[in-house]
């Protein structure tokens, strides 16, 4: 489960770079249609992996949180084997 955490984070980190790179882009004298599109969908598709991401951590932790016992189980007895 860190191994998800880990790439949800790094999916975030190219999320915000592209999106600063869009608005670079907006900003340029000439901006480049083309150029913003492509980074616009790329970004896109990239919000669509961490929303996969986010799912998944979210199914397991509430997987997790049902297959926990709901009254705790009594400890076993302790016998001297002497």
């Amino acid at each position: 489960m860190t191994i998800v955490i880990i790439l949800a984070l790094a999916v975030l980190g190219i999320i915000l770079g592209q999106v600063a790179d869009v608005i670079d882009y907006c900003q340029e004298e000439e901006p480049r249609i083309l150029r913003i599109v492509i980074r616009s969908i790329s970004t896109f598709g990239w919000a669509l992996v961490e929303w996969y991401l986010l799912d998944e951590m979210w199914q397991y932790y509430r997987r997790k949180k049902v297959s926990k016992p709901h009254e705790a189980q009594p400890e076993p007895e302790e016998t001297d084997n002497v």
